[in-house]
């Protein structure tokens, strides 16, 4: 179950993510990745179970009022955000400034509280990871120049751009996450 709840909530983090940069800059390539493997019966089989699930702990967190709760444990999930820029400088249209994402951040964190006001407090609250993976103080923003791959700086992912397979190869070949 946990397993599903994280899964869950992954999807949902990467949504509001794709929502808040299809209105600030561009669209974000997770939509259009995770539409293309809906096409896929067993992916969106699980995914649609996942939706099921999330939407049932949805219903039984708002079914507790507030008289009936105890004091709430909040599950803080540390995370980094990996920004693959295009070569430009932070703050630039393609390598958004730390106040931007801390602005996604601080919208995410809201949704996952209180629904943005109008949903139940999940008790789960994204922060930025403090350590890199060798114990090294981190910002947790992660930047990688991603103009060195093929395609990328003119078409992003995708179609005429580079592969997903890529992009994360050298997020995750990145000084961040070398140990």
């Amino acid at each position: 179950m946990k397993k599903k709840y994280f899964i869950a909530l992954f999807l949902l983090f990467f949504s509001l993510i794709g929502e808040f940069t299809q209105a600030q800059v561009e669209p974000c390539a997770t939509n259009t990745i995770h539409q293309q493997y809906l096409a896929d019966p067993a992916y969106r089989a699980t995914f649609e179970r996942i939706q099921s699930d999330l939407q049932v702990r949805i219903a039984e967190k708002m079914a507790n009022t507030a008289s009936q709760r105890t004091e709430a444990t909040v599950y803080q999930i540390p995370l980094v955000v990996h920004v693959i820029h295009t070569g430009g400088v932070v703050g630039s249209i393609y390598n958004p400034s730390d106040a931007t994402i801390n602005t996604m951040l601080t919208k995410i964190n809201s949704d996952f509280r209180n629904g943005g006001g109008a949903g139940a407090d999940v008790e789960i609250e994204f922060i930025y990871a403090k350590r890199d993976p060798s114990c090294n103080a981190s910002t947790g923003i992660n930047r990688v120049d991603g103009s060195g791959l093929a395609g990328y700086t003119a078409n992003g992912v995708g179609t005429g751009g580079a592969t997903d397979a890529d992009v994360k190869a050298l997020s995750f070949n990145s000084n961040f996450l070398k140990t």
